[in-house]
């Protein structure tokens, strides 16, 4: 997924040190759950793994309706909006996990699911 052609939409504007995005074109809806990619670009330089990053791309899924979340990929990067050099690419599927109320994970199952 390319990031600079992908059209981000904004979830939570930099209040917490980053700004968070979802690209609603990576919607992809199963019988009982969405798949949805999110964008993370921090306001200051990171450190993951000894690398700097300053962006990171992870795809999600969604149970609709017991409300629960897993990471399913993350790719980690040097610039912002995705850009720059690979930092670390993750490809561990993560349990179900319930989502924490006013979490942004929350506010990314209500887009994808269609809450919102």
């Amino acid at each position: 997924m390319n990031s600079l052609e992908t059209q981000w939409t904004p979830v939570f504007d930099g209040l917490e040190g980053f700004n968070q995005y979802v690209d609603m074109g990576s919607v992809h809806r199963y019988p009982n759950w969405v798949e949805m990619w999110d964008l993370i670009d921090y306001n200051s330089v990171q450190v993951f793994r000894g690398k700097n990053v300053l962006s990171v791309k992870s795809r999600w899924a969604f149970d609709v309706e017991k409300k629960k979340a897993r990471l399913i990929e993350s790719v980690y990067y040097g610039g912002l909006l995705g850009g720059g050099d690979v930092c670390f690419h993750g490809d561990e599927i993560y349990l179900w996990s319930p989502i924490e109320p006013g979490s942004v994970v929350e506010a990314m199952w209500e887009i994808a699911c269609g809450k919102r």
